[in-house]
């Protein structure tokens, strides 16, 4: 067997830690093939419900798994990123909503100055919880140590014990409808519970964007305003613009976590609305 070079052996232990780098004709490619498969996934969804006539549906749809799938390469950079750097000044910048969709200072109505936060509609805190091996939750661990000590004695059976919410560290910013968290606060143990495939915990800010689908749309390539459709920025991630497109999916068809049962007695049809 021959030896890789070691450019050769730089790109292939970098590619999975990179970013996807395609030209402007394949990441509309990408785009439309994501939003095509969950489109598929909510369509095949509706039709295995209706063939089947189940009364008792299950509680979790499966455009969640989706969304977690679609995130996953993104999540999985960000907690694995400590371990492909020497140094932690290399580290990934912090994930948030501006990271992977667009600045929170660009105006989307230019008529009032309203910016995306200024859309979104601020919910209880007490009404939701993220758990952490269902929902995609978006940690970014920033100290190699803390990193190690979270993984090493957090679970159970370990120095720490059982992974715990801690409600003085944690802290997730949550997105509805998709169920999307970006972590403020407690990355690393937030870490150790998604890798131990345990945990819960309420978030401290809990907004659902529904509201900006009326004002904001993409194409995998930029964000654009509907009025006049103007753009408003270059999409930083393909994965995350085609996860706002799918929250507007879910929007249109009113999918959320709790199913609710609409029973029409016309023609004995039951009509499902998620």
């Amino acid at each position: 067997m021959s030896k890789l070079s070691k450019e050769e052996a730089d790109e292939k232990t970098s590619v999975y830690n990179s970013d996807v780098k395609a030209s402007f004709g394949q990441k509309k490619i990408l785009f439309d093939n994501l939003m095509s498969y969950a489109k598929i996934v909510i369509e095949n969804h509706e039709q295995r419900q209706i063939k089947c006539d189940q009364i008792e549906m299950p509680e979790r749809h499966p455009i969640f798994d989706t969304i977690k799938l679609i995130g996953l390469r993104l999540q999985t950079k960000y907690i694995t990123n400590l371990l492909y750097q020497g140094k932690e000044f290399e580290r990934l910048p912090n994930i948030d909503a501006w990271h992977v969709l667009f600045s929170i200072s660009e105006v989307i109505d230019k008529s009032n100055g309203k910016k995306m936060y200024d859309f979104f509609m601020d919910l209880p805190a007490e009404n939701e919880r993220v758990v952490l091996k269902e929902d995609l939750v978006l940690p970014w661990p920033w100290n190699k140590g803390r990193q190690l000590n979270s993984m090493v004695n957090i679970g159970k059976g370990r120095f720490w014990g059982e992974w715990e919410e801690k409600s003085n560290n944690h802290n997730i910013e949550f997105w509805l409808p998709m169920r999307i968290g970006f972590v403020n606060g407690g990355n690393h143990s937030i870490s150790a519970g998604i890798l131990n495939g345990v945990g819960d915990l309420k978030p401290a800010y809990v907004y659902d964007i529904s509201p900006i689908y009326e004002h904001v749309y993409t194409d995998g390539i930029n964000f654009y305003r509907t009025n006049g459709n103007t753009i408003i920025a270059k999409a930083l991630s393909v994965e995350f613009a085609a996860l706002f497109e799918i929250g507007r999916l879910m929007k249109d068809k009113n999918i959320t976590k709790r199913n609710e049962i609409v029973l029409s007695q016309t023609n004995d049809e039951v009509s499902r609305i998620w």
